[in-house]
Order: structure tokens, then sequence, then C-alpha cells
């Protein structure tokens, strides 16, 4: 495996931050797999895990999903070698995939968002950054006038309109918060009582 060359796409954090899970595509056998750095010791590899080219998405601070092709793949990392320890098939390869909630995969197909085989919203269109799951609440920037919140099964808890469309980065500092740009303007986004309140933190063009 030395001297592989390798492009990395989508990255994510594990919740305690001790762990980078990276989408590593392998130029000379044309496959992605799972990378991870291990930030307390200083440790980046790439695993023997093939994954597609979507984001890995976190479960908690030991455990990660990947998807490939039509399976969902629930890796054990914090370990000498990282384990798949479950596979969920679906019917249909996802465009995106957001995580998985009571043993169901959050998917986006086409412009349908699917909880499990079941559609669960149908979008305007396939919002690639538009879309977050937080474990309690899934957020959706649909159109510049159509900020949408619903529950893990789908219910809806409240619209706005925000004037804008908002592209989501990260999960806040709870399941409720959520972090966003639109334009230049970093935002903060965050339910409470059934509504949702929108804060400006900052215009990124003065830096």
């Amino acid at each position: 495996m030395s001297n592989q060359i390798y492009i990395y796409t989508y990255c994510a954090w594990s919740p305690n931050g001790d762990i980078l899970a990276v989408n590593s595509y392998d130029l000379e056998n044309s496959s992605n797999r799972l990378g991870l750095l291990n930030r307390s010791i200083g440790e980046f590899r790439v695993t023997e895990i093939t994954m597609s080219h979507l984001s890995p998405i976190w479960k908690n601070n030991d455990t990660i999903y990947v998807s490939e092709a039509n399976i969902i793949k629930e890796i054990y990392v914090v370990s000498g070698k990282p384990k798949i320890i479950k596979t969920i098939n679906t019917k249909n390869e996802p465009l995106l995939f957001y995580g998985v909630i009571d043993e169901q995969p959050l998917l986006l197909l086409h412009n349908t968002l699917m909880y499990g085989d079941t559609p669960l919203i149908s979008l305007v269109s396939s919002r690639r950054y538009g879309i977050i799951w937080t474990g309690e609440y899934i957020f959706i920037s649909e159109t510049p006038s159509s900020l949408l919140i619903y529950d893990a099964k789908g219910n809806k808890i409240c619209q706005t309109n925000p004037g804008r469309l908002i592209r989501f980065g990260s999960i806040g500092e709870d399941t409720s918060t959520v972090y966003g740009v639109s334009g230049s303007t970093l935002l903060r986004l965050s339910v409470k009582d059934n509504s949702i309140h929108i804060d400006e933190i900052c215009d990124l063009s003065r830096y």
C-alpha cells in the first residue's frame, strides 16, 4: 500500500473530536476507502473498508456509518482494526445518506427524502447541502423562501421564510441547533418551542 495516491473528499469529526473520518479515493485502484485520523496519537491511515463517494456519518464517538452502493455499513472504529459490525440493505443506491434512525437509514433518492423504504418528504429539488439530520430534527433548506423542520419520523415541526437559501455545515452545541452559510453570512439556526430561530453570527467576507 506504499506510494499510493489518494484524493480526499468528505470528512467528519467524531462528536468528541478525537477521530476525523475521511473519504479517501484511491487513484490506483479507482475505489473509495475510509481513512481515519486519530488526533490523540497523530496517526492517519486509510483502512481496507470500501465506501461510496458520500460522506461518512458518525453514530457516536466510536461508531460510524458509510454507504456503498445500496449497503449501509456500521463500523466500530475504536480498536486496533476498524470492524464492520452491521450492514443495512436499501432498495436503491442513495444520492445522499444522512444517518440511521431506529435501524432505518435516512436517504435522499432523486427528490425524495426516504426513511428506510418509506417516502418521508418530497422536495422541490435535491439539496446536497440543504439537509442536515441532528439526531432529533431534520433541517431542510428547500428554497430561499422555504425552510422546514421535521422530526425523525417526518412530522413537520415548523416552517419559515428565511429570505435566502441556506447551506448547512455542521450540528451545533445540541441536537436542536445547526450552523449554515448564506452568501457570506454565517448563521446559527435553533428549534425552540416549535419555532425556528435564525441568528447571524458574522459576515465572513470581513475576515
